[in-house]
């Protein structure tokens, strides 16, 4: 029973010195945070005009046509909800190739214009 005590008011200990040691750890810098904080935003813009502009290119190849409203609209999207600009796109690819993923791995063959080539699988 002695021992347990020891071994937990030893813990106890160390803990509180772990407290004592990250209580009195300097905050960094603010330009430093201020670096990062650029740095994230920078990289969410390229990504959301990249994407945006890949975006503009797919509609221009469907026959939508491309202006300079609808290129900011796409950078918007791909800007604020990526998830859902990539759902979307690949479910338009994916009707117009005339595949449909069925369940969580499986791809049916719908019928449809071939765009990029047919359907692959791996054998069983």
């Amino acid at each position: 029973m002695e021992t347990w005590l020891q071994e937990r008011n030893a813990t106890m200990e160390e803990n509180q010195k772990m407290r004592d040691f990250l209580g009195k750890q300097p905050e960094p810098p603010s330009w430093i945070i201020l670096v990062v904080i650029f740095n994230v935003l920078v990289a969410g813009v390229v990504q959301a005009g990249l994407f945006g502009l890949l975006r503009t290119k797919l509609r221009e190849k469907l026959g939508k046509g491309k202006d300079f409203k609808v290129l900011l609209k796409d950078a918007l999207i791909w800007g604020f909800c990526p998830c859902c600009a990539s759902i979307q796109e690949a479910r338009v690819v994916d009707e117009l190739n005339g595949v449909h993923v069925a369940c969580c791995c499986r791809l049916e063959q719908t019928g449809g214009n071939l765009l990029v080539g047919a359907a692959t699988a791996v054998a069983k």
